[in-house]
């Protein structure tokens, strides 16, 4: 698909900023697909890089200042933003999360303070997670830990919408976020 590069964000953003649901139009499609490409790029499969978008639009019209940047410069800048706080969750989770197989071999003399230590971490992250409720606990299991599936799939897995998926999801990382704090993880 072509772009049209002469196309003038500046003045589509002050139309569609009063309403122009014409020029709005315009902006997402001009700019939605460079975003697609953005995420696909970078690896990110195709209905996490959808709603890594949808993220994106949702912030640019809560957040955008035109006196500040360029429609094309924020609009990138909130997407890596984005991109990046994905890396650093799934970081975090995977290195909490046991090793492929499930089993940690004890009797391996190799095993270091800092390997107990971070099989600790695991079975109080275990235990949190064990915690929650079994509507949470199936959330977070089918967005992190066994499908890594997208809000929008969980939503229509469970038969809920996708507003209640994310505040399920929010109540959920409340919760383990201040039992972790309380053991210290």
């Amino acid at each position: 698909m072509a772009h049209d590069d002469s196309i003038d964000l500046p003045l589509l953003w002050a139309r569609a900023s009063t309403g122009d649901t014409a020029a709005w139009d315009e902006i997402v499609r001009h700019m939605a697909p460079r975003l697609y490409g953005f995420f696909k790029c970078r690896g990110v499969p195709y209905n996490e890089a959808l709603d890594l978008m949808q993220s994106t639009w949702t912030l640019f019209l809560a957040r955008y200042d035109p006196m500040r940047s360029r429609v094309d410069s924020f609009l990138f800048l909130l997407a890596r933003n984005l991109l990046g706080d994905r890396a650093r969750r799934h970081r975090t989770w995977r290195s909490l999360i046991d090793d492929e197989s499930g089993h940690i071999p004890l009797e391996d003399p190799h095993w270091s303070q800092e390997s107990l230590k971070k099989l600790e971490q695991i079975e109080r992250l275990r235990a949190c997670l064990e915690q929650l409720e079994k509507l949470q606990q199936e959330v977070i299991s089918l967005r992190f830990l066994d499908a890594e599936l997208t809000t929008d799939l969980i939503a229509d897995k469970l038969g809920l919408n996708v507003s209640t998926v994310k505040r399920i999801s929010v109540k959920a990382f409340t919760n383990l976020k201040n039992c972790i704090e309380l053991h210290d993880l």
